[in-house]
């Protein structure tokens, strides 16, 4: 189901104030940036930036991937400062981890945790960064590989996939 032009303005007038108000982004521009929520029991999750490299898995039963642009990304980062959502996380990924958010900015990786039968202070923080994330991925679009000399648009990403299939030119169409 896709909200209704008004509910995805009304999420990305938000995400742009948050982000005004947090100062600078973290995210530089086209800095490679990736967040990926994995789980126990479900499929892992990443949301990339347009800037980043390819993702290391395609998507699959165990792992869907999206993209959004480098703006959306910044507008995360943002939230995620505006909410001090960064003094609670940890650098490494503990072995009782139920499920985890892991984000990784060009050489640097940073995790919020949520681990069973403990009294974490952390557990809301990763809570409030999960469910930030999880707003945005159900916005983004699937990542679609394009061939190697396709346009890279991916504002164009169904139109390449249609022209794939159908085996009609990826030239950009007036």
């Amino acid at each position: 189901m896709v909200p209704p032009l008004t509910v995805r303005m009304s999420l990305l007038l938000c995400a742009t104030v948050l982000a005004a108000c947090a100062g600078s982004p973290t995210v530089a521009n086209r800095e490679p940036t990736t967040l990926i929520l994995t789980s126990r029991n479900s499929p892992t999750l990443a949301l990339q930036n347009s800037s980043a490299n390819a993702p290391d898995e395609p998507s699959s039963a165990t792992r869907i991937n999206k993209v959004i642009n480098d703006e959306g990304m910044q507008a995360l980062i943002a939230t995620y400062e505006s909410q001090r959502l960064f003094e609670s996380t940890l650098e490494s990924i503990p072995p009782n981890a139920r499920q985890a958010l892991v984000l990784q900015r060009g050489n640097r990786t940073t995790a919020w945790v949520f681990s069973p039968h403990t009294q974490d202070p952390n557990t809301i923080a990763f809570l409030q960064a999960r469910d930030f994330f999880l707003q945005l991925f159900n916005h983004a679009r699937n990542y679609t590989q394009a061939p190697e000399g396709a346009a890279t648009d991916l504002n164009d990403s169904a139109r390449r996939a249609q022209n794939i299939q159908t085996g009609r030119s990826l030239k950009r169409q007036p």
